[in-house]
């Protein structure tokens, strides 16, 4: 395995790969920014045919978002939805090492992530692929190459500086309108896995237009995590990979990453999304895994804050709370002509909501990452800590409401349970 450090990424003309605002797109990320590219083969092992890659044998990255992070209120019992989430789209990077030939998405899997018992790692569900998840075939991005239209940042219009890959950002989306996209559980007992297979037949062994062969890499890695995970020998749950077969050496079957590194990976929801973060000098917050899973051994410092995202609601207020207790189902509060479905319990006697509630709350602000579609609508809450050292282990679930006074629309979140370590 080979991987790349030295990238660039421009976001500007990624636009043209999806239509204008398409419908939301809230960011559930669970990783940091972009760090490296990983190669698992040179040359690389897969189809030949966008929407034929067989993960039996082929190069390939997982990512799973873990249930504790899906969990949305079921409010059937009075008339409202079942517990589920609807991905619309798909935030990702794709770099090629040679752009005289424009770089290909591989095909995409989306399944339910299982279990090993024997590593403990979560597993792409690949029983009777591709029949038990959706599979989404690669097709050619069309992007022109980035140095012509940003030469600035390379020596000329065709090559980067020697070593370096350059590459863009996009989204594309799967319609305009709810309903259009993929529907997944959202009960607390459904893992979501992401699978990136690799097209084959690529090289980084010389040769191309930059000398760096002709290979595209659309799972760039974070390798800033700050995940705690004390039983797992070092390595992450949640993200890993395949070396795929090549001649007689057969796949490496599935391998769990470091923690410290996540595949980059932002899955975007129809419905307003509540992730957390942790700040281990009580001041600068990181979103991505270290938030679902932290330590607070040094409790002078370490604090934590919602993050929500509601591209649909800007000037929206938003107040989160947290809590020891969620409901069993949701717990439907009736707000004249409204139900909101509460998870995370605001009655908790632990004093939990009370200090949450405090802090936690302000308005839905536009953030502008380039201009759409990669702006969002961001509730950015306030960090509360620092956290007290020798807390015992605990899980806090937390739950965000947002409000629109003009339309008097009310709007819940997911239930997140973050992971507190001693």
């Amino acid at each position: 395995m080979r991987r790349i450090s030295s990238m660039i990424a421009f976001c500007g003309m990624a636009a043209l790969a999806v239509a204008q605002n398409p419908v939301n797109c809230n960011d559930l990320p669970f990783s940091r920014a972009t760090g490296i590219l990983y190669f698992n083969n040179d040359p690389s092992s897969g189809a030949l045919v966008f929407g034929q890659s067989n993960p039996a044998t082929d190069d390939f990255a997982a990512k799973c978002i873990p249930a504790r992070l899906l969990v949305r209120p079921d409010t059937t019992s009075v008339g409202g939805t079942a517990a589920t989430m609807e991905i619309v789209g798909f935030e990702e990077e794709i770099y090629d090492t040679d752009w005289t030939t424009p770089a290909d998405f591989g095909d995409l899997y989306l399944s339910a992530g299982v279990l090993n018992v024997t590593t403990g790692d979560i597993e792409p569900d690949f029983t009777n692929y591709p029949n038990n998840g959706v599979l989404i075939a690669g097709a050619n991005s069309g992007f022109p190459n980035p140095c012509a239209i940003f030469p600035g940042f390379c020596p000329n219009a065709t090559c980067p500086a020697p070593g370096t890959v350059t590459g863009w950002g996009s989204i594309f989306t799967f319609g305009t309108a709810q309903g259009q996209g993929v529907i997944h559980v959202a009960d607390g007992t459904f893992d979501l896995s992401i699978t990136k297979f690799v097209m084959g037949g690529q090289t980084l062994g010389g040769g191309g237009t930059c000398g760096l062969g002709d290979f595209d890499a659309f799972f760039p890695t974070s390798t800033t995590e700050t995940e705690f995970i004390g039983d797992n020998g070092g390595n992450t749950r949640y993200d890993g990979f395949q070396i795929g077969a090549t001649g007689t050496t057969p796949a490496s079957g599935f391998i769990a990453g470091p923690l410290t590194e996540a595949t980059i990976e932002q899955p975007q929801y129809f419905e307003p999304t509540l992730n957390m973060q942790i700040a281990y000098d009580g001041v600068t917050a990181e979103i991505g895994r270290g938030a679902y899973s932290f330590s607070v051994a040094n409790g002078s410092a370490t604090a934590f804050s919602p993050r929500v995202y509601s591209r649909q609601g800007y000037g929206d207020l938003c107040g989160a709370y947290g809590s020891l207790n969620l409901f069993p189902s949701a717990f439907p509060l009736t707000v004249p002509g409204f139900t909101i479905g509460l998870l995370a319990d605001p009655f908790d006697p632990s004093g939990v909501p009370d200090t949450t509630a405090g802090v936690w709350s302000g308005a839905v602000i536009q953030e502008n990452n380039g201009g759409d579609p990669f702006d969002n609508g961001v509730a950015a809450l306030p960090l509360l800590g620092p956290l007290p050292a020798g807390l015992p282990q605990l899980v806090i679930w937390n739950q965000a409401i947002l409000i629109n006074l003009s339309t008097l629309t009310i709007v819940d979140t997911q239930a997140v349970g973050i992971e507190l370590n001693p």
